[in-house]
């Protein structure tokens, strides 16, 4: 129709740049952010073991156990107690998935096009997603609280340290059963979405502070007669690795990317229909605009020709392949935005996954069962008398 043009009150695409695919810097920055988890989990243990020369901390278990072995090999307690294997699980789906997804031929099609976190994926799009969440999350819960409750506990403030850490890790499962689900119309129950958003919220939270900060404070005070070098050999690769937790949260909460689940792409039949989306004279543009709550979409839509497989043009009738000779996708979205917020949300939970896997199971354990280590305070001070 004469005078149409692309309607800001129905999509943002008319005054902001979509894409159909990310640039070569922007593919380049989303795998540096991928892979620079991995890379801080495999290189600290090793540069801890290099401070613990220089300081000159002795004691032969406390090496290996705090500060690391040799390059690219995990602590014991990273294999022996399993987060091992759930740090390979998380990295190898995750990364699989994400970067399928990314270099396919319409990734605006794809969850990519519609979700910022890994959960709004699962919860939405894919279910075998959030089975591999759910495997992944409660299995990373059940392996922790297994590895403290293990632990000998001789006094009262040694006992809630450990219920508090098995606490945290129970916190964790809620992440893996309630997923980011967003109400697609409105039959959906908008509340209890909501709840189990909140849920799935506090396990992250609980796994960063009582997972991470907790036992990183009680080492730090359990260790505090001790000299200074040594004692930093065993506090400075914690905190840089702690600090870059908080930096690449930060950044996600930051740059998340809110959900825009569903698409009136599909419900559009015709080339013509699907080309002329979003396209409004001026007074229904402005129509569009007064509604009460509207909100733009995030992106556009795009007739795809020949969606049907070879084979299958000559194996269907050919009423039906006439029928179905094209589709209407979702072809340009801000994909980069939520490509970005879905690789930080990623290097978040891998780096709080190797930093409980590396250093809290063990150092926990040292502070729990040893009476003393060099110059340190054993937890035992803290409580006057045992029961």
């Amino acid at each position: 129709m004469s005078g149409e043009a692309l309607c800001p009150a129905a999509t943002d695409c008319a005054h902001s740049q979509c894409q159909s695919r990310v640039t070569e810097l922007e593919a380049t920055l989303l795998l540096l952010i991928t892979i620079m988890p991995v890379l801080l989990s495999l290189l600290l243990p090793p540069l801890a073991r290099s401070f613990r020369r220089v300081s000159g901390l002795q004691q032969p278990e406390l090496e290996t156990e705090l500060c690391g072995y040799g390059c690219l090999v995990c602590p014991t307690t990273c294999t022996s107690s399993g987060m091992l294997v759930v740090t390979f699980i998380l990295t190898v789906a995750f990364s699989v998935t994400f970067f399928s997804l990314l270099l396919s031929k319409h990734p605006c099609s794809s969850p990519l096009g519609e979700c910022g976190s890994i959960s709004c994926v699962c919860g939405n799009d894919y279910w075998e997603g959030y089975v591999f969440m759910f495997f992944t999350l409660c299995t990373a819960s059940m392996v922790v609280v297994r590895a403290v409750a293990r632990l000998r506990a001789k006094w009262p403030a040694q006992r809630l340290v450990k219920a508090v850490l098995i606490a945290g890790a129970l916190f964790i499962s809620f992440t893996g059963i309630f997923p980011e689900k967003s109400p697609r119309d409105v039959t959906d129950p908008r509340v209890l979405l909501d709840i189990g958003y909140k849920f799935h919220l506090a396990g992250i939270a609980s796994a960063g502070l009582l997972l991470v900060a907790l036992p990183a404070a009680l080492l730090a005070r359990w260790t505090r007669s001790m000299p200074t070098a040594p004692r930093l050999a065993l506090l400075a690769v914690r905190g840089f690795h702690i600090v870059t937790i908080l930096a690449v949260a930060m950044l996600y909460l930051g740059l998340r990317a809110t959900p825009r689940v569903g698409s009136l792409c599909s419900k559009l039949t015709t080339a013509d229909e699907c080309g002329g989306w979003a396209r409004l004279s001026p007074a229904r543009c402005d129509a569009l605009g007064a509604v009460p709550d509207a909100q733009p979409t995030d992106y556009l839509c795009g007739w795809l020709n020949n969606t049907l497989s070879a084979p299958s043009t000559y194996l269907l009738p050919d009423a039906y392949v006439a029928a179905h000779s094209g589709e209407c996708r979702r072809t340009e979205c801000h994909l980069f935005a939520f490509a970005r917020s879905m690789a930080l949300e990623f290097a978040t939970l891998l780096l709080i996954a190797t930093y409980v896997g590396t250093y809290t199971l063990a150092d926990v354990r040292w502070i729990l069962e040893a009476e003393s280590i060099g110059s340190g305070v054993p937890l035992s001070s803290l409580s006057s008398l045992p029961e």
